[in-house]
């Protein structure tokens, strides 16, 4: 039971470095690509305005059609608008997995989506989509117990360690894609002391 509840907890924080990877994406976009746009940060009207316009050029100035489902969209918008982040995306996240920062993405989307709408209860097949996009991340990171189950409780392995790599791993891709979508090479622009 004990174990579960600190899960929860992880699993809690991993929701929230989600959302704080979004959020400077969405923030980067705006400040960058919809200047008309106020600060995703301000508000969920923001919000809501810079993924209606990411939408809105993906469908009518790239005739390119769109997929809001895990936020494909974002990445969609940020490829079309940038050679350096599409460079990145198809790169290795890491040089001891396979999975590409575009698949990362995906797996985390999935990954949020099931800690919040589902409690962190994970069916078979949200198990196999999961791998299916980043089979090296989940068998690094996720605990899958023996046998065979219909739900299992979405979690971190049980090693602090691990948890804390998948939060800098989540850091640096969010970091990293922030720093591409202008073109810099460093985080200066960003002003922060």
């Amino acid at each position: 039971m004990l174990m579960h509840f600190f899960s929860w907890i992880k699993n809690s924080s991993i929701v929230k470095a989600y959302h704080a990877c979004e959020r400077f994406l969405l923030g980067t976009i705006a400040s960058h690509f919809f200047k008309n746009i106020a600060d995703p940060l301000k508000d969920e009207s923001s919000l809501q305005k810079i993924n209606n316009a990411i939408i809105s050029y993906l469908s009518k100035e790239c005739n390119q059609r769109y997929e809001t489902k895990n936020n494909r969209h974002i990445i969609q918008f940020v490829e079309k608008k940038s050679e350096l982040v599409k460079s990145f995306l198809e790169r290795d996240i890491r040089s001891d997995l396979k999975t590409n920062g575009k698949q990362f993405f995906e797996f985390i989307s999935i990954m949020r989506n099931i800690i919040l709408h589902n409690h962190s209860l994970a069916s078979r097949n949200q198990i196999n989509n999961m791998k299916s996009v980043a089979k090296d991340v989940f068998d690094r990171f996720i605990d899958m117990p023996p046998g065979s189950h219909e739900y299992i409780v979405l979690r971190i392995k049980n090693d602090q360690n691990l948890f804390s790599n998948f939060l800098i791993l989540l850091n640096d891709f969010s970091i990293n894609l922030v720093k591409y979508m202008p073109g810099y090479a460093d985080l200066s622009f960003l002003d922060m002391k």
